[in-house]
């Protein structure tokens, strides 16, 4: 209940942000499968292979304000469901002892699952350089928050089978379970390129530790699932138009170059947090049991090491501008690979070793309470911060959201005169120094991709389509909307 909480605030996050850029250029009036179907395939041949993304974004934005709000009702699913099956990845039983007090039970599993919660959202918000772009942006969530999703779906039975020593005692799928596992596994290996590859290494990888360690053989549906995820990334990665895209680019960045430009993104997006990881595992070594501590290192190293994946994946994009926010799913594995060694069970441990005090040893369970203690209070400064931090963005956002409704007054009142010119529109202002007049605003949770003061930009263009107008353009600085 707990994850309901952050959950329910980042869907009025959501409902807050309004459309940008490549929303309104999926826009349609009505739902036409056949009309979405033909695009599809058009955009896989000339543009992209991410078809699963195409053929969603353009149904959702083909149902009008119902789409919208089902968008923001899944968005909000989608992080809540990735959360939980990340918590099941990391401690999938809570092996608390036999002789405590239900109370005592029941109080540290509610401060280890605070402090899990709070200490990954913070990681999201704080750390993702485009918070914005990946989570909340339409087009850019379905693409990049949804990706992610389906690869910790795809992966969490192998990680659940590796880091149990080759264990399948539980891996008994219902037949529902056998169909969409191998079905969702398809829709991800052809969701983003280098998450398709990274995701594919990884599992190979899992396969091959597990051969090498003679443990138990892997269940069918493993294999089942990697088929499917190999054949969607070989659909994704051979589109024709990928190749159509690179050679409209013209001029490209070869391999050789971009290593070294990806390796330096990384190290300048994520430097801090390696130290971070450094830190957790010293502390998960003293503080974690044995079983525990194994099962949490290998579940971070396999999400340390699809990050790196997705990363130097990255090194095949044709420029440079690529790698930007399709960095997200190493921003997000890698965070994920700190949750993996975060000492939540200290809390556990406290009610566990709370017997050693009444046998005349208190000194562990002393360690443990400081330990605990401390957790506790760098969690609740964490929860302050983050709090305030997202009362302000919501703020923004509202304004903003509100600019945007009045923009489109503007547009009614101009069609309804009749007005076959180009529209004016005034910028939209987070605040004087976040604001469309200025340049596109993309930094943390802030995120807007506006129109310009060229009509004939793409984004201007799907703009005027979207409102069935001529032409719009972006007015200059100091034009921000009032009532």
């Amino acid at each position: 209940m707990i994850g309901l909480l952050p959950a329910f605030a980042f869907l009025i996050l959501n409902i807050a942000t309004p459309r940008f850029a490549d929303d309104y250029c999926r826009y349609a009036l009505s739902l036409d499968l056949p009309e979405i179907v033909s695009l599809v395939i058009d955009e896989y041949t000339n543009w992209t292979g991410r078809f699963p993304v195409i053929f969603l974004t353009r149904v959702v934005f083909s149902l009008g304000d119902f789409g919208i709000v089902l968008f923001n009702l899944l968005n909000t699913l989608v992080l809540f469901l990735t959360v939980k099956m990340l918590t099941e990845i990391i401690s999938p039983t809570k092996a608390e002892p036999k002789k405590i007090t239900l109370e005592n039970s029941h109080w540290s599993t509610i401060q280890s699952t605070a402090v899990f919660h709070i200490t990954f959202y913070a990681l999201l918000w704080f750390t993702l350089f485009r918070f914005g772009e990946v989570t909340l942006w339409k087009t850019g969530a379905i693409q990049y928050l949804w990706g992610c999703a389906l690869a910790l779906f795809a992966l969490k039975p192998i990680i659940d089978f590796v880091s149990s020593s080759g264990k399948n005692d539980n891996c008994k799928p219902s037949l529902i379970y056998k169909i969409c596992y191998p079905l969702l596994c398809f829709l991800g290996g052809a969701w983003l390129e280098n998450l398709s590859v990274g995701v594919c290494a990884i599992w190979l990888g899992c396969f091959a530790y597990n051969a090498r360690s003679k443990s138990q053989k892997p269940p069918p549906s493993l294999f089942h699932g990697l088929i499917a995820w190999v054949i969607g990334s070989v659909i994704l990665i051979a589109a024709p138009g990928n190749f159509a895209r690179s050679e409209s680019l013209g001029d490209t960045t070869s391999i050789l170059d971009m290593l070294p430009f990806v390796l330096e993104r990384g190290y300048y997006y994520f430097a801090g947090e390696w130290l971070f990881l450094a830190l957790l595992f010293s502390i998960s070594l003293i503080y974690f049991k044995p079983q525990q501590f194994r099962r949490r290192v290998v579940v971070a190293i396999i999400f340390a090491g699809l990050g790196l994946l997705t990363l130097l994946a990255m090194v095949a994009a044709p420029i440079q501008s690529f790698v930007s926010r399709a960095a997200f799913p190493f921003e997000f594995f890698l965070i994920c690979s700190i949750m993996a060694l975060l000492p939540d069970y200290l809390f556990t441990n406290v009610v566990s070793r709370s017997r050693n005090s009444q046998q005349g040893d208190s000194r562990p369970t002393r360690n443990i309470r400081l330990a605990s203690n401390g957790m506790l209070a760098l969690t609740s400064t964490l929860f302050l911060g983050l709090g305030a931090n997202y009362l302000l963005v919501l703020h923004e956002y509202l304004g903003v959201s509100q600019q945007s409704i009045w923009r489109e007054d503007i547009l009614k009142v101009s069609k309804a005169q009749g007005n076959t010119e180009t529209i004016i529109l005034p910028a939209l202002y987070f605040s004087e120094v976040r604001n469309t007049a200025i340049r596109s605003i993309n930094i943390g949770p802030y995120f807007a991709r506006d129109i310009t003061a060229q009509p004939d930009h793409w984004r201007n263009q799907c703009y005027a389509k979207a409102h069935d107008i001529h032409s719009v353009a972006l007015k200059g600085s100091g034009s921000m909307l009032s009532p």
